[in-house]
């Protein structure tokens, strides 16, 4: 069975690819989307902190980071990059325990920059936590 940190990113993939508004979702994308593929979504799990509680039970307890970051035209304007976040946080909204994966979803920042890179791209970034526990020797 695939670990439950793979579970999550893996529902996170698909309610993010289920927002209307994006042309492209992927996780991982290491290179810069196109103008065609855009508005885009790229998702990252950075860092999976796992705080040691000191009672020595049989599971442990996990704050997984997620970078969520959107690729659109220079040319969008402020207001609808604003209703972009707002999809994105709505449909993290929509289940916060993926099914029952994880128990808590909190969202840290959502940043925008609309400088105009020569008219082809601005980036906001949405960040966020995700809770959920496992068996100690898991992920």
């Amino acid at each position: 069975m695939p670990a439950t940190r793979q579970l999550i990113v893996d529902a996170l993939e698909t309610r993010l690819k289920g927002i209307a508004t994006f042309t492209t979702v992927e996780v991982w994308r290491s290179s810069p989307f196109g103008l065609e593929e855009m508005p885009a979504l790229n998702i990252r799990d950075t860092t999976d902190a796992m705080p040691y509680d000191g009672i020595g039970t049989s599971r442990r307890d996990h704050a997984l980071t997620v970078e969520l970051e959107v690729s659109f035209s220079g040319s969008t304007s402020a207001a609808a990059a604003r209703q972009i976040i707002a999809d994105v946080i709505a449909a993290l909204g929509s289940d916060e325990t993926f099914g029952g994966l994880a128990f808590e979803t909190l969202v840290d920042a959502a940043e925008m920059s609309l400088e105009e890179l020569g008219k082809i791209l601005s980036v906001a970034s949405i960040n966020l936590t995700i809770r959920y526990r496992s068996e100690k020797w898991t992920i």
